[in-house]
């Protein structure tokens, strides 16, 4: 009986040994799989934010509809700020943003969807655009692939906006001349 026993045990663990073995190898190759998947996003990620992705003039078109209680002095605070990613945002240790103007909406029309002010930023190709923008494209943690002082702006000017942000408090539209 007690032979049975340690025969039994013995099974148990080569079964279990066995096991981890196998569960071992499988994880090996699930991890290796998706080092490969995390690889190959990279290299996406490279190429879409390359300077040279889609070489053109770029235009991305960002208008602001703030919550009712911003007043002038913060809203003035965000185009200041806004403002300043022209020289703050850069890669390669230079700006590549070639021009960013704003103003305040003024349109008799009543199409402006309630949005108070807007700005016209201009790229010279779709890979610095993308790389100014970021997210989504871009998730966070690819913090390669994206320009950190435009991720910093978002963060400060999101809890000013009308919520929810997309679509009420915010406004994107993008476009490449001549496309």
């Amino acid at each position: 009986m007690k032979q049975n026993k340690k025969w039994v045990s013995f099974t148990v663990n080569c079964i279990l040994m066995g096991s981890l073995i196998l569960s071992g190898k499988i994880f090996s190759q699930v991890s290796n799989k998706l080092q490969n998947v995390q690889n190959m996003n990279r290299n996406h990620y490279g190429r879409l934010t390359e300077a040279q992705f889609n070489p053109g003039i770029v235009r991305h078109f960002v208008a602001f509809k703030f919550k009712a209680n911003i007043d002038q002095v913060q809203i003035n605070k965000v185009i200041l700020n806004f403002l300043a990613l022209k020289t703050l945002c850069v890669r390669n240790g230079k700006p590549y943003i070639l021009s960013i103007e704003a103003g305040k909406a003024n349109s008799f029309e009543g199409a402006d969807q309630g949005k108070q002010i807007g700005f016209l930023v201009t790229f010279k190709s779709e890979g610095d655009r993308n790389y100014y923008v970021g997210q989504p494209l871009i998730p966070e943690s690819e913090v390669d692939f994206y320009d950190p002082a435009h991720l910093k702006f978002k963060k400060f000017v999101g809890p000013l906006l009308e919520t929810p942000v997309v679509p009420n408090g915010v406004y994107v539209f993008d476009f490449t001349l001549g496309k």
